[in-house]
């Protein structure tokens, strides 16, 4: 019964940090995809400003 419990843990364990490290990533590619989007945004502006002055 010991072993059984030692076993469950390290899986528990793993499964713990495998889903930390999809956390990690989830938040990574949000950032990644606001930073798109403002990048998109300020080259918009930059357009406008641009047709703006012509």
């Amino acid at each position: 019964m010991q072993a059984s419990t030692v076993e469950q843990f390290v899986e528990v364990q793993r499964k713990y940090e495998e889903l930390q490290q999809q956390i990690i990533a989830d938040a990574a590619a949000r950032e990644a995809a606001t930073a798109a989007r403002e990048a998109v945004a300020t080259a918009r502006e930059a357009e406008a400003a641009v047709m703006a002055a012509e």
